[in-house]
């Protein structure tokens, strides 16, 4: 058999994780990958209570007011700090209109970020609601590198990306602007090319996407 190796740890998922994407909730097996690579202000406990993550202390100043105070020394995993400024843009990535975020519904509550300094963030809801701690303790909450969001153009070239799915429901053409039906390939083979994007194009028009 395979050597063991004493400084490696290997966990043994229940499916292969459909996506990557960190706002997003597709499953068990994704969120427990995801926990290894992004973490939140927040998070639970091992009985399942609200504790620290990347804020190291919180008070809430009034009832529709958060304040986070960040761990000191909290890195990304290149080294880099992180900052009010990384919280402030992730949250706000999760309730910008067009998101399809898993928590967006819920984060609608909010009404304003503030990065007050480098290590203060200040949430302020639109009305009191006694789960929003336990909401950002969720997987789906995390915080991200602005600076890496800024590289990568997301923030400033968002018309850059194309976003658009393989298939959907009535209803889908609100999230993505384009549904791939078949393959590019035209070699007219009956798998591929034209006659699948015909069947394909076919199923989607009846299906209402």
């Amino acid at each position: 058999g395979r050597a063991r190796d004493a400084s490696v740890l290997r966990f043994g998922l229940s499916a292969y994780p459909p996506n990557m994407d960190p706002f997003s909730h597709v499953g068990t097996a994704a969120d427990t990958v995801k926990l290894q690579v992004f973490r939140g202000l927040l998070g639970l406990d091992q009985d399942g209570n609200v504790t620290w993550e990347v804020a190291g202390t919180w008070e809430q100043t009034r009832q529709t007011d958060f304040v986070f105070h960040l761990r000191p020394g909290a890195t990304f995993q290149n080294g880099e700090p992180v900052t009010a400024a990384d919280v402030q843009l992730s949250i706000e990535q999760i309730t910008k209109p067009g998101s399809t975020a898993y928590l967006l519904s819920d984060l609608k509550v909010i009404s304003k970020v503030e990065a007050v300094d480098a290590g203060t963030v200040r949430i302020t809801l639109h009305e009191p609601t006694p789960s929003f701690s336990r909401l950002l303790a969720t997987p789906y909450v995390p915080v991200l590198s602005a600076k890496a969001a800024h590289d990568r153009g997301v923030v400033e070239r968002p018309d850059d990306f194309l976003f658009f799915v393989r298939s959907g429901y009535s209803g889908t053409q609100q999230y993505v602007p384009a549904v791939v039906g078949g393959d590019a390939e035209a070699d007219g083979d009956e798998s591929q090319g034209i006659p699948s994007s015909v069947r394909s194009g076919t199923s989607l028009a009846l299906s209402g996407v």
